[in-house]
């Protein structure tokens, strides 16, 4: 009785341990998502805008509003449950008088609002390397679980701080590492699937060590 053939492609791979990492890069690279970018230094803010910055050696999270920003309410959400409650430095008892309230905050959602005005860029504090002028509201995010972090903000006037997605949830939080660049998901499993080929590759002549 004949044994059926082996095929072709896998006669040619010679490592099973090459086998396993191509199987994880590529369905990682597959499957992962380009992940929130991460800089070293936050943007210029400048008018009627605001952002939200988030620190990953920290996990301190501020509010930046621009030079003619106001700031009413807010909310942010963590599909993953990644905020911190207990650490939060609310708004409202940074600013008193301005009559902020929370409500039921949790790991998946926290969030603020007045029906008076809330402060504006005059009112707040100010980072003395950027000159950028911010609310801090303490490492409430947690630095270990997936950067996804999106907001809702709202001026004095009503309006939507921030509406670059058009109305609604905000997913462009600046996350800043602390001081070097980290890579985002999309870029490793890309040199992970790279590398996995490589290693799967049959050279015809290749020294003895490689074989």
């Amino acid at each position: 009785m004949k044994t059926r053939p082996i095929p072709r492609i896998v006669r040619r791979i010679r490592r099973p341990g090459a086998l396993l990492l191509a199987a994880l890069g590529f369905a990682l690279a597959g499957g992962g998502a380009a992940g929130a970018a991460v800089v070293t230094s936050p943007p210029t803010v400048t008018g009627d805008n605001g952002i939200v910055e988030a620190f990953l050696n920290t996990g301190d999270v501020r509010i930046v509003l621009g030079n003619t920003a106001s700031l009413s309410s807010y909310e942010f959400d963590s599909a993953g449950g990644n905020l911190i409650p207990a650490k939060l430095n609310s708004v409202g008892s940074q600013f008193s008088t301005d009559g902020f309230s929370s409500y039921a905050d949790k790991p998946t959602s926290i969030s603020e609002a007045t029906l008076a005005n809330g402060p504006g860029y005059g009112s707040l504090l100010v980072d003395a390397a950027s000159g950028q002028h911010y609310i801090d509201l303490g490492n409430i995010f947690n630095t270990a679980g997936a950067q996804d972090l999106q907001y809702l903000m709202f001026d004095n006037n009503g309006n939507q701080i921030d509406a670059s997605h058009g109305v609604g949830i905000e997913p462009d939080v600046v996350f800043i590492s602390s001081g070097v660049a980290v890579p985002e998901p999309a870029t490793l499993v890309s040199a992970l699937g790279v590398l996995s080929l490589f290693l799967l590759t049959d050279y015809r002549r290749k020294p003895k060590w490689f074989a």
